[in-house]
């Protein structure tokens, strides 16, 4: 027995009261009921390491443990997500515990350090791939093509090293901020198990970057830094700024005119104000 139980044992348990019926709710919509478990929590499980064969045992001892510490009063209601993570982090499968060790040595050998967040960069067609990134260590699935990697979010731009299935350096991707038109975010579908959290950068003349397998502050982070450079950039050049703004309109009244949107008079008349 831990210490941890030793101390449970020893404090009475608290009544059922709103704050535990509370939690209850929120445990049941993350994780969902014995009878029908919530299949975006079990796809998470997954990708986080846990064997395909102790989904179910973890489910259970995952729902206890946090149904406990609340009765208990050690878990508060804002807490009840996170610890759930925890404690489905701490079950991960000693395989996948291995090759994480793994390719963290890679990593040292490499020299990938003090990255900002890891990230998966998915991208909808090799032509784009080409585009945007150098020596594509892809892979490719019914979803698109995507390649592991780690962002630095730096002053000026954001710079993903590519990890190829080998474990080594496959390329780097460097965005240029004064490139970026719009950073937008996309939270996980709870209707889709499948579905992950998404950066959108946005990238003139090209087709967005999507980068998953990163949280909302992975996106505030990169955000917060586009704008601080963005801002300091129109400030000393505001003619470029404004060229820039210029073409962004103008790309948007062209998706509009082939969609039938606009006609070609309507859009000729644009065109000519913008330039």
């Amino acid at each position: 027995m831990s210490m941890f139980d030793k101390i449970k044992n020893t404090i009475p348990l608290v009544n059922e009261d709103e704050k535990i019926k509370e939690g209850k709710k929120i445990i049941k919509e993350i994780m969902g009921t014995k009878l029908k478990g919530n299949q975006y929590f079990f796809s998470k499980m997954t990708q986080v390491g846990v064997s395909t064969t102790q989904l179910w045992p973890t489910w259970y001892k995952v729902k206890n443990e946090v149904t406990s510490e609340l009765k208990n009063g050690f878990l508060e209601l804002d807490d009840i997500p996170s610890r759930i993570d925890q404690l489905v982090f701490a079950n991960r499968s000693k395989k996948t515990i291995k090759e994480e060790e793994k390719i963290n040595q890679s990593l040292i050998n490499e020299g990938i350090t003090d990255f900002d967040f890891k990230c998966s960069v998915q991208v909808s067609s090799r032509e784009v791939w080409n585009k945007h990134f150098i020596d594509g260590g892809y892979s490719k699935s019914s979803r698109g093509i995507y390649s592991d990697g780690y962002c630095y979010v730096q002053e000026d731009k954001v710079t993903i090293k590519l990890f190829d299935m080998k474990e080594h350096i496959s390329g780097e991707k460097i965005i240029d901020y004064k490139d970026i038109n719009a950073i937008d975010y996309q939270k996980y579908n709870n209707n889709d198990p499948y579905s992950s959290a998404m950066i959108i950068i946005n990238i003139t003349g090209l087709k967005p970057i999507n980068i998953h397998k990163i949280n909302e502050n992975n996106y505030k982070q990169l955000k917060q830094s586009w704008n601080t450079f963005k801002n300091t950039y129109n400030e000393e050049n505001p003619a470029e700024n404004q060229t820039i703004s210029n073409t962004d309109e103008l790309m948007k009244y062209a998706e509009l005119y082939e969609k039938g949107l606009l006609t070609k008079e309507e859009f000729n008349k644009k065109k000519k104000e913008l330039l």
